[in-house]
C-alpha cells in the first residue's frame, strides 16, 4: 500500500495557521509507518504485521495566509510629523531718524534774536553803595545803572548772598535805565557779594559783575539819626551796643592855626589838622582836654560824665564807655569804619609843643576822665601795633572828641 503524506502547499508558516498545519503532520506522521503499516508498538516476531489500507486522505486545508488572511504587513514606517513651521518674530521696526537740527545760529558778541539783530541790554554799572564799602546798615538801599540800548524796559534781577555761589535772586524789578532795591534784616559784620543780571523782551541777557558790601553792627538810633552842635554842624548817628553814639568826630568851634594857643575867654576854640578847614571835615577837630570837657579836674569827679563840648543830653564819653566798647570790637572794627562803621578817622593829634603829629595813620580820642591834674586819658586807634588802647596825655594835647547819649 503505499503510503500518503499529507502536502503543506506553501510552505509557509506563519503565526497560529502555522503551528496547526505543524500539529498535523506531526498526527500522521506518527501513525504510520513509512510503509503504510500501523505500528504496534513492540517487537512480537509473532505479530504480523498487519497491513491497513490508510483511508482516503483527508484534505486539510490551510488557510492560505495570502488568499484568505489578510497578508501581515510590517508595520508602515511613520513618516515624520512636520515640524511646525517657525514662527518669525517680527523685525523690530526702528523709526526713521529724525533729520538733526540746523545748527543754531551764533550771533555776534552783543547780540541776540533769530535774525540776531537785537542788542543785547547792557552790563549794569555804578552801583550803591559803592564796591567793596563797609560799615553798612542792615537796612539799605542797593541801586545802578543800566538797561536796553535800544530803550525799551528791561527786567532788572537782584541777586543777593555771601559769596556767588550762593547768592540767591531775591527780587525782580522793571525800568529802563536802572533802579533801586530796599533791601532789610541783613546781619551784622558779614560779607555780602551782590550783582543785577538785566534781560530784554526778547530774552537776551547780561550779567553784571559781582560787588562786595560788609555790614556794621549799627544802625541809626531811634528817633535821632542825626545831631547838632550849637554851630548848626549835623554828626549822623550810630546805635552800637546799646548805645547812641555820634558816628562823627566834633567840629564845634572857632579855628586856631597851629601857631596859635587857646585862651579862657568863654569861645570854644579848636585846631584843624595840617591847618586845613577841609581836614577838619574829614577827620574832625583837635581840642585840648579843658576845652572838650570844658572844665578842670578840680570841678570833675574821677568818673565823670561832663557834656563839655557835646550837645544838650549828651557828653563827651569817659573812659569806662570806650572800655565797653573797645571790649566788644577790637581796633581793626573800629579804626577807619572797619565794619561797625563808627568811622573814627586819623585824623592824628597836635602836640603840647604846637606840633601836628600822625595825621593820616594814628586817631587820638579823648575821655572824659583825668588821671591827674595835668593829664587825662585818651584812646589811641591805629594800624600799628602797640599805639592802640587806652594811655594818659598831657591835657594841652590837642585830640579828637567823641559823644554819647546820656542813659535814659
Amino acid at each position: 500500500m503505499t503510503s500518503k503524506f499529507i502536502d503543506v502547499p506553501g510552505g509557509i508558516f506563519t503565526s497560529l495557521n502555522a503551528q496547526l498545519c505543524f500539529v498535523l503532520f506531526a498526527a500522521v506522521a506518527i501513525g504510520c509507518a513509512p510503509d503504510g503499516r500501523r505500528d504496534r508498538g513492540g517487537d512480537d516476531p509473532q505479530a504480523e504485521d498487519e497491513i491497513v489500507e490508510a483511508p482516503p486522505a483527508t484534505a486539510v486545508t490551510v488557510p492560505n495566509a495570502a488568499e484568505d488572511e489578510p497578508a501581515f504587513e510590517a508595520p508602515a514606517e511613520k513618516e515624520p510629523e512636520e515640524e511646525a513651521p517657525e514662527v518669525e518674530e517680527p523685525e523690530e521696526t526702528v523709526p526713521d531718524e529724525e533729520p538733526e537740527p540746523p545748527a543754531p545760529l551764533v550771533c555776534e558778541s552783543g547780540f541776540h534774536g533769530p535774525a540776531c539783530d537785537d542788542a543785547l541790554p547792557l552790563a549794569s554799572q555804578a552801583p550803591g553803595p559803592a564796591d567793596g564799602a563797609i560799615g553798612q546798615a542792615l537796612s539799605l538801599t542797593l541801586s545802578w545803572a543800566g538797561g536796553d540800548p535800544d530803550g525799551t524796559d528791561v527786567t532788572f534781577e537782584v541777586y543777593l548772598g555771601t559769596e556767588p555761589a550762593g547768592a540767591k535772586k531775591i527780587a525782580t524789578v522793571e525800568g529802563t535805565d536802572g533802579g533801586e532795591l530796599i533791601v532789610e534784616d541783613l546781619q551784622s559784620r558779614t560779607d555780602y557779594v551782590w550783582r543785577v543780571s538785566t534781560v530784554d523782551a526778547g530774552g537776551g541777557r547780561t550779567d553784571g559783575p559781582w560787588w562786595q558790601l560788609t555790614t556794621g553792627t549799627i544802625s541809626p538810633c531811634p528817633d535821632m539819626p542825626l545831631v547838632q552842635d550849637d554851630d548848626g554842624n549835623s554828626y549822623n548817628t550810630i546805635l552800637i551796643e546799646g548805645r547812641c553814639w555820634m558816628a562823627e568826630s566834633l567840629r564845634v568851634g572857632k579855628m586856631l592855626l597851629n601857631s596859635q594857643k587857646p585862651t579862657n575867654d568863654g569861645v570854644v576854640e579848636k585846631w584843624c589838622p595840617n591847618d586845613s578847614v577841609a581836614d577838619c571835615e574829614t577827620y574832625g577837630a583837635l581840642y585840648t582836654w579843658h576845652e572838650a570837657t570844658q572844665g578842670t579836674p578840680k570841678t570833675q569827679p574821677l568818673v565823670s560824665k561832663p557834656q563839655g563840648l557835646c550837645p544838650s543830653g549828651w557828653h563827651v564819653a569817659n573812659k569806662s564807655e570806650w572800655e565797653a566798647l573797645t571790649a566788644a570790637y577790637d581796633n581793626d572794627e573800629l579804626f577807619e569804619g572797619g565794619v561797625s562803621d563808627f568811622a573814627i578817622l586819623p585824623g592824628g593829634y597836635r602836640s603840647k609843643y604846637g606840633e601836628f603829629e600822625w595825621s593820616g595813620e594814628i586817631a587820638t580820642v579823648w575821655t572824659g576822665t583825668y588821671k591827674t591834674s595835668t593829664a587825662g586819658f585818651a584812646y589811641s586807634f591805629s594800624k600799628k601795633p602797640g599805639a592802640n588802647g587806652a594811655s594818659s596825655w598831657s591835657m594841652g594835647t590837642g585830640m579828637s572828641v567823641r559823644c554819647i547819649q546820656d542813659n535814659q
